[in-house]
């Protein structure tokens, strides 16, 4: 493995965990702003699979769209073929997608997409890539 693909990697697994940690400071309030929660989900989904791309020296595409990074991920990591398609569906809460007159996601909403990106830091640290905790 390249030394500088690497570090790469670690910089976006490092931002990735960063979103992970204010989703799961967020949902821990009383009354949590449920949009909030979800945005920070999807961004640690993102930039995790941003970094399994980066770990492999693939292009790191700009895109907020989780299925499509998922799609590239499992062509480059026969570890990560069993990550489930339905993280695609975080993709509704990027940046792009926002609308502060828009519909609340519920709780039981925001508990998915919490539980979503567990699952892929679960996987992503059973396959041996370097998150930082």
């Amino acid at each position: 493995m390249n030394i500088q693909a690497l570090a790469n990697a670690v910089r976006w697994f490092t931002a990735a965990m960063a979103d992970v940690r204010a989703a799961q400071t967020l949902s821990a309030v009383p009354q949590p702003h449920a949009s909030l929660v979800c945005f920070h989900c999807q961004q640690a989904a993102e930039l995790m699979l941003k970094g399994v791309l980066a770990f492999h020296e693939q292009p790191v595409p700009s895109t907020h769209h989780i299925a499509l990074l998922l799609r590239q991920v499992k062509a480059h990591s026969a570890l990560l073929q069993g990550l489930p398609s339905e993280l695609g569906l975080l993709t509704v809460y990027a940046a792009d997608n926002l609308d502060p007159d828009g519909e609340e996601p519920s709780e039981e909403e925001m508990r998915r997409a919490l539980d979503l990106t567990s699952s892929l830091r679960h996987a992503l640290s059973q396959a041996k890539y370097p998150l930082p905790d």
